[in-house]
């Protein structure tokens, strides 16, 4: 970056050097000194934005979608927290925003966790039948799919998947792994949500290798198994 000819600033810290002289006496009287209104321009990597850093802040990074932004805004005001300033930075190239908010008050964990697991939800009717699926983005390059109509999970959506609902009853989980064992198909990861009002479960398993025809037709010939789905990302 380059410098200031007079004052040895970087491009960065002008902002302090083109405010008035009324701005400046503002933020002497206000305690504050030229090295912290200097800080009022940042960039952090290529997202550059004005930003006063100062309060309660939270800092958000998101792919570049279609009303993110407002669903933010309406998560947090949902637990009672007003946003002061909100300042938004996009990297175009990659897709990506940060988004830099100053709240009046700090944000609690709840509302933190529910910022966090802000979903990306399709919903399909067919007849008296409503399907709901949704997913999130964790980090910058992390989905995850997290809830299939009431049940909760976290599941990477990637490889041999298979998708199992099944009554919630002891030895089901066990017996539905040593059946894929004897076809010698090694389990990956498997992830198991839980509907205690109907007292069912969803199994969510990747495997290292296809479930053959014969492998599912044995899951589903299981007892409490209802049904079974193949899935391959």
């Amino acid at each position: 970056m380059g410098e200031d000819e007079d004052k040895g600033y970087t491009v960065d810290d002008r902002r302090y050097l083109h405010q008035s002289e009324e701005e400046k006496a503002k933020l002497r009287q206000q305690g504050k000194s030229e090295e912290a209104a200097k800080e009022a321009l940042v960039r952090i990597n290529k997202f550059r934005m004005e930003v006063v850093p100062e309060g309660h802040m939270l800092f958000i990074y998101n792919t570049d979608r279609p009303g993110v932004i407002g669903a933010i805004g309406s998560t947090i005001g949902k637990h009672n927290i007003n946003i002061a300033r909100m300042t938004v930075g996009q990297e175009k190239e990659r897709g990506q925003n940060i988004i830099l908010l100053t709240t009046d008050t700090p944000v609690t964990p709840e509302c933190l966790k529910d910022v966090m697991a802000l979903e990306i939800r399709l919903t399909v009717k067919a007849g008296n039948e409503e399907n709901v699926v949704a997913g999130t983005i964790f980090g910058k390059y992390e989905p995850r799919l997290v809830r299939i109509n009431k049940f909760r999970m976290e599941v990477v959506p990637e490889g041999h998947m298979l998708f199992i609902y099944n009554t919630d009853r002891p030895g089901v989980i066990g017996a539905i792994g040593s059946t894929i064992g004897k076809h010698h198909i090694n389990i990956a990861r498997m992830t198991v949500g839980q509907e205690k009002e109907r007292g069912q479960n969803i199994i969510l398993l990747t495997t290292d290798t296809p479930v053959t025809p014969e492998c599912f037709k044995d899951v589903l010939a299981l007892e409490h198994v209802a049904m079974a789905y193949q899935l391959e990302l």
